[in-house]
């Protein structure tokens, strides 16, 4: 919506769980589940190309002039994966898997994590 709206998106990356505390017991285990695949395909794709799965999801969020995408970097070494994210491109066949395991949330739903 605001890639439509204002030409340009951001991002925001939320610490791994948060929120998850008070979420009931089906809630969370759909949550693991979801996580699961996801980390599944990502893995997959980043197997595919000698990357990592952050390294594959950084280059899916970067591949859109509009989006702005800021990765943590709070270590050398993550400097250097973030690097990885970069002067590649993700196939057809992998942008449907990560369409797949990152469906686009509704009007009233949060949006999914990458």
């Amino acid at each position: 919506m605001l890639e439509r709206e204002f030409g340009s998106a951001a991002v925001r990356v939320p610490v791994v769980g948060q929120g998850t505390w008070n979420m009931k017991r089906d809630s969370l285990e759909a949550l693991r589940t979801g996580i699961e695949l996801q980390g599944k395909t990502l893995q997959t794709i980043a197997d595919r190309h000698g990357k990592t799965p952050p390294q594959v999801a950084l280059n899916f969020l970067t591949r859109r002039k509009s989006l702005c995408t800021i990765p943590k970097a709070g270590k050398v070494e993550h400097v250097r994966e973030n690097s990885g994210g970069t002067g590649w491109k993700l196939t057809e066949d992998d942008l449907k898997l990560i369409d797949g395991a990152f469906p686009p949330a509704g009007k009233d739903e949060p949006l999914d994590m990458l």
